[in-house]
């Protein structure tokens, strides 16, 4: 295969723990590359967005991965990261729960076109440069407004990592505090 892993990061999710459509764009298109067989495994990422209302009955990641087995992926393939609350943990679990222990190093990551930018420049910044990522955008037009506030956002977080050199976990962990205490959340 051409990569180690295929990445899907998750994007919402209601309170009853269906998927929203944006999370089940990116599995479906996740399980169709592992289908092409560009990858022989699937890392669902996501515990759900930290500024919900309310928790879900359950993670993105976990509904990600039913409905990854319901395609017929089998359960052995699929590895579950259900700390992240946001892209940044997204990277920053996959990379100290996955990629590091298993010496995987090359992985697709899937998320919306709007997303993918921001996305692209967390995990490689998170990741380092002994890592490739290649983005794999849904085929979901993203609307304006979201191209916008992803724009901003991006802004946002080159700033933040501005400062830290690239895949250098415990200069992160410092900046980031917040990953050190989901880490240690169930």
């Amino acid at each position: 295969p051409a990569f180690d892993a295929i990445v899907v990061l998750g994007g919402g999710i209601s309170p009853q723990g269906e998927l929203s459509k944006a999370s089940f764009d990116r599995i479906s298109v996740a399980t169709d590359l592992y289908y092409q067989g560009i990858a022989n495994r699937i890392i669902v990422s996501g515990r759900w967005w930290h500024r919900l209302p309310v928790p879900p009955v359950r993670t993105e990641a976990d509904a990600m991965k039913e409905y990854a087995e319901n395609r017929g992926v089998v359960k052995s393939s699929i590895f579950t990261e259900n700390k992240s609350e946001d892209t940044i943990g997204n990277a920053y679990f996959t990379k100290t729960n996955f990629l590091e222990p298993n010496g995987w190093r090359r992985i697709a990551m899937v998320t919306c076109h709007a997303h993918l930018f921001r996305a692209s420049t967390v995990f490689r910044h998170i990741l380092g440069q002994d890592y490739q990522v290649v983005g794999y955008p849904t085929l979901t037009i993203p609307e304006s407004s979201n191209i916008k506030e992803e724009a901003a956002r991006h802004e946002i977080i080159s700033a933040q990592f501005k400062e830290l050199d690239p895949g250098d976990s415990k200069a992160i962990e410092q900046k980031f505090s917040y990953l050190g205490k989901l880490g240690l959340a169930g």
